[in-house]
This record gives C-alpha cells, structure tokens and sequence, in this order.
C-alpha cells in the first residue's frame, strides 16, 4: 500500500501556512504526475511531523474547497488520532475527488467488506497498480472469474510476481489446469511460490491429483531446504 501523500515541513523562518501551502502544491504535483522519488521522500517525512491546530484547521479548509491531498491529509491525522470515523469521511472525500491515496486510506479503515472493496475498484480505475492487484483479488474472491480475468492477465509481468500468482489462481479455479501450472512452474523459476501457499491455498485444490503439480511441490521442498528459496509469496 502507497505512503500517505504530503509532508508538512515547516521551514525555519518562513510562514507555517504559506510553506505548508507551496509543500502541498509541490507534493500534489509531484505525486499526480507519478514522480516518485519526489513524492515519495516526501511522503516519508509525514509520520514524524505532528501538525499544530492552525495547520489542521488550514488542510479542513482546503478540503472544504475540494483540494483532494488535503482531504486526504486531515483524514491521515484524523485517524492518527483514533477519530475513525470523521478520518473515514475525509478519506472518502479524497477517493471520490479521484486521489487513490485517499481511496487507500479508506479501505484501511472501512470495517464493512463492500466498502473495502469499493475503495480498491475506484483505486484502480484512478489508475492505481496496487489497486488494480486488490481489486483482481476481491474479484477472484467474489468468483467474478471472467471479469477478474483481463485484468489479471494485464497486471502478471516478470516484475510483479505476485500478481502472476493471482492469474494462476484464477486459472485453477477456472479448470484451466495447463495454464495455471504453467505460470506456477515459471514463478517456481523464479523462486518465489512458498510451499506452503500451494499446499493450502484452496485456490489449487483442483490441482493437487495433477502429476506436474506433485512434481513441482516435491521441487520446491527440495529446494527450500537447501536455503535458496525467496520466502515472499500471496
């Protein structure tokens, strides 16, 4: 999940406010454009900075004027201090003002599962690749197969394993068994797939009287226990 958006660093000397205002201006910038060295060392700053009732005051007022990073901003504040409930309807605001950090912020706090899953469809349809990943996942756990397919297929490429292990999910659910022990071989190669996801993921429950799926699991055994094996998997 992305880091929260601004950072509001007060530079010695200047007005607390107008800095603030020309941080948030440049971080808006930096992170709609997906500069992310930029916006990302910014982002970094915000867990340590702790805003005064002026500043807090100043992101509400920026909210209220439809300024998406401020709402989204406040509401990171907001539940910083375990205001949940206001934090949600800002993060709600800034998701619907089409910020995908505000809609990342609110399924961390909504309890209720379709709002969850609401927040990462719109995530996704701003754009957003973690997004994009939840939401395949809420398909695929909806059984929504034929919707969660295309998607799926875009999102699996050499750099986002995790997300090829999702399309060999779907595929097993779908009965397409050549295909899913196809991707889960190829990410075998890559020595990403921990034994034990295969072994309980009820994903590949179709899968395990398969030879080539026996094969692969006494694979990876093998080579998990000769300490060569990258233990991050789904």
């Amino acid at each position: 999940m992305p880091w929260w958006p601004l950072v509001f660093f007060i530079l010695a000397g200047c007005s607390g406010k107008k800095n603030l205002n020309s941080i948030m201006n440049e971080l808006s910038q930096s992170c709609n454009e997906l500069k992310s060295t930029t916006c990302l060392e910014a982002r970094k700053k915000m867990d340590a900075y702790v805003p005064s009732a002026s500043e807090l005051d100043f992101l509400n007022n920026g909210c209220l004027q439809q300024k998406s990073w401020f709402c989204a901003s406040y509401a990171y504040y907001l539940k910083q201090s375990t205001k949940n409930d206001a934090a949600l309807l800002y993060a709600d605001k800034s998701c619907q003002l089409r910020n995908y950090d505000g809609c990342w912020l609110a399924h961390s706090i909504a309890k209720d599962y379709s709002d969850q899953r609401r927040y990462m469809q719109l995530a996704c349809t701003y754009g957003d690749r973690e997004g994009c990943s939840r939401w395949t996942v809420y398909l695929i756990k909806d059984g929504s197969y034929n919707a969660a397919l295309p998607l799926a297929e875009k999102l699996c490429d050499k750099d986002h394993p995790e997300d090829c292990y999702n399309l060999a999910c779907l595929y097993s659910l779908q009965g397409k068994e050549v295909s899913a022990l196809n991707l889960l071989e190829t990410l075998f190669e890559r020595k990403f797939i921990k034994i034990s996801s295969l072994v309980s993921d009820p994903d590949f429950n179709n899968l395990k009287q398969n030879d080539r799926f026996k094969i692969l699991l006494k694979k990876i055994g093998n080579l998990k226990s000769m300490n060569n094996f990258n233990e991050d998997g789904q």
